[in-house]
């Protein structure tokens, strides 16, 4: 189990801004693979109301669990990893089976974990590239027949990260755009 807390920032993009961005870091052949994130809460979403989130997500070569959590202006993300066997049947089951740090995490927001259920996927084509410090990260978006673009820069401190952030879009001439959290839009694509 590894926890760690979120630096990030997000901006959505154009198809056009995304196949540019692409092909400026990726060059003509970028190295993309899919993941699959299965989201979970209760009926009455408690962990949206706490600005909380919890996945499965699906890798390649691994798949993980992960509970974010408010930290300060960011998320502490609580995760460990889980056999593919386990989280398809999970998933299949609507039944989680988390760690005790999740647990408790959840018992400190009064929510159960027999309340909790998967309401919503979004599959993601995703492609990263380390730039010093930081990473950058463009994502192409399937839910609910929907499709978007969003481009992350992960960062180790929040007032280095912010500047890089902004100089990146700035430099490829991309306007500041808002960018929910990919939970909060699968959300709103299947409710």
């Amino acid at each position: 189990m590894t926890q760690e807390v979120e630096i990030e920032y997000k901006n959505m993009l154009t198809k056009e801004e995304y196949d540019r961005l692409l092909h400026h870091f990726g060059g003509t052949n970028p190295f993309i693979w899919k993941q699959v994130n299965h989201y979970a809460d209760t009926e009455d979403f408690q962990l949206k109301k706490h600005s909380s989130a919890l996945r499965i997500r699906i890798l390649p070569n691994l798949n993980e669990c992960t509970l974010k959590t408010p930290y300060g202006n960011h998320l502490l993300e609580t995760t460990f990893q889980l056999n593919t066997e386990k989280a398809e049947q999970m998933i299949k089951e609507n039944h989680l089976e988390l760690s005790d740090e999740m647990t408790d995490k959840l018992n400190e927001l009064a929510i159960s974990i027999s309340s909790l259920r998967f309401f919503a996927s979004l599959t993601t084509e995703r492609f990263e590239i380390e730039s010093g410090d930081f990473l950058i990260v463009l994502d192409k978006n399937y839910y609910g027949g929907k499709v978007d673009y969003e481009l992350e820069v992960e960062a180790k401190e929040e007032d280095k990260g912010q500047r890089f952030f902004h100089d990146l879009l700035a430099e490829h001439r991309i306007p500041i755009r808002k960018a929910d959290n990919k939970v909060k839009r699968a959300m709103k694509e299947y409710l």
